[in-house]
């Protein structure tokens, strides 16, 4: 006849030791929010491109989103923006238009081109749900 086993028969919990150390897993990477690819707004606001008006204090750029997020986007311009520069960024997502302070985060050349990841600063939260509703959209669509 077999014994049978009670809680008591378990060691302490208090003195298991635990050789590795649990880390959750962020399928994003670093990042916070998801991107949404210029192919999927294209899709989602039926548009072939989708322009951004980007203005520093001393230029005026207009290139072409690549992809977007709660907190930035990438766009492919035709000239290097340096790290770092504060910026104001205009766009249209379908009817909906969005202007915000801005930063550029990074720079990489890309072809002939550059694309610029820039930061936004202080996005009206109105039009931060909007581009998070977008997302949504894409995934549900």
């Amino acid at each position: 006849m077999k014994k049978k086993i009670s809680w008591d028969d378990i060691q302490s919990i208090d003195n298991l030791e635990i050789d590795w150390e649990y880390e959750e897993e962020n399928p994003l990477g670093r990042r916070a929010w998801v991107r949404i690819l210029n192919v999927d707004l294209y899709r989602l606001l039926d548009k072939k491109t989708i322009a951004v008006r980007i203005v520093s204090s001393k230029l005026n750029y207009t290139g072409y989103l690549q992809d977007i997020s709660r907190n930035g986007l990438a766009v492919i311009v035709n000239k290097e923006l340096k790290t770092g520069v504060p910026v104001k960024v205009g766009f249209f997502l379908g009817k909906r238009k969005i202007i915000s302070r801005a930063v550029v985060r990074n720079s990489h050349a890309s072809g002939s081109n550059f694309r610029i990841g820039i930061e936004f600063i202080d996005l009206p939260e109105d039009d931060a749900s909007f581009i998070v509703e977008l997302n949504a959209s894409k995934c549900f669509g």
